[in-house]
């Protein structure tokens, strides 16, 4: 797969997980929490000391919050926003 196609599924994945946790905006948190999927990501954080399960479960737990979903009114009507540093990548 190219390094586009990688990226463009990163990508995607990060905004099914804003969309179907009813977010109103993709964010960069989304985008990480999509990478730590990536078992080359997960390697590459292992091999400098660092925990990708304990970040992923953090990450989550942060988009978990109530205050990143859409107002119960917009849910089928809106879909997430990409923030503008999401749209730089």
């Amino acid at each position: 797969m190219s390094n586009n196609k990688r990226i463009e599924k990163m990508i995607d994945r990060a905004v099914f997980y804003a969309t179907d946790n009813h977010h109103e905006y993709v964010t960069i948190e989304h985008l990480l929490w999509s990478l730590l999927h990536e078992k080359e990501v997960c390697n590459l954080l292992l091999s400098i000391g660092s925990q990708p399960t304990k970040i992923k479960n953090d990450c989550t737990n942060f988009l978990s919050d109530p205050s990143h979903e859409l107002p119960e009114a917009l849910r089928n009507s809106q879909e997430p926003r990409r923030t503008n540093a999401l749209s730089r990548v």
